[in-house]
């Protein structure tokens, strides 16, 4: 009897834990569509658990042979509890990444030059552009595309008024040509909070927002990582 206690009780853990992660990986699969790593692999179904023990089997399991048979589901009980600990903490660090990856647009309308190679609009030469050029309607507000901090906000001759965030993990975003903006250094953002406003300061032709994501201090295309 002690022992069916015991594997109840496990079995009852193990439904807490499927139920915890089904919704972490329903968060995780709201959120991004950016590959990630895969989940570790288990030792045998990961989500699927047993019932209790019905009580008119309880006089059979007083045999020697189930109660070797109920040692062996107590062993397998606890090492799918230790898969199920390591899928949590999979899950959670998924969740992690998801947040400081910039997977959101910072400002919504049309894609007027995009990440890499291109004509430049004031010379007519060849140049790379390390960054996505999104026009929209001026005074439109820009978000943070991922939790950070903001490291620097400024006025440049080319960028004109910008913001720069770090969002850890390697990832930073910078955003330039604005209007104006609302954050100052060291403020903490959370994913979605407002940055500032689209406008025409810098070098520009037209309001719009330059957006370059920086990984690991070097350019790379926005688009990878946007739902």
């Amino acid at each position: 009897m002690k022992k069916i206690g015991q594997y109840e009780q496990t079995l009852a853990t193990l439904q807490a834990f499927d139920a915890k992660i089904r919704m972490l990986a329903r968060e995780v699969n709201k959120k991004t569509r950016v590959a990630l790593n895969p989940p570790p692999r288990v030792s045998s179904s990961p989500l699927g658990v047993g019932g209790s023990i019905p009580a008119d089997d309880i006089g059979r399991l007083r045999s020697g042979r189930m109660d070797r048979d109920m040692d062996r589901l107590i062993e397998e009980a606890a090492v799918q509890e230790q898969s199920f600990r390591d899928l949590i903490e999979f899950f959670k660090k998924q969740k992690s990444i998801l947040a400081c990856t910039p997977s959101i647009w910072p400002v919504r309308g049309w894609v007027s030059s995009e990440f890499g190679t291109r004509r430049s609009p004031f010379t007519g030469h060849g140049e790379f552009h390390r960054g996505m050029d999104i026009a929209t309607d001026p005074g439109r507000e820009v978000v943070a595309p991922a939790d950070g901090i903001v490291v620097f906000t400024g006025i440049d001759t080319n960028m004109g008024r910008f913001v720069h965030l770090n969002h850890s993990r390697g990832f930073s975003t910078f955003y330039g040509h604005l209007l104006r903006s609302v954050v100052r250094k060291g403020q903490v953002l959370r994913k979605g909070d407002i940055i500032g406003f689209i406008g025409n300061s810098g070098r520009s032709t037209g309001p719009h927002l330059h957006y370059t994501v920086l990984f690991n201090g070097v350019p790379v295309n926005p688009r990878k990582y946007l739902n």
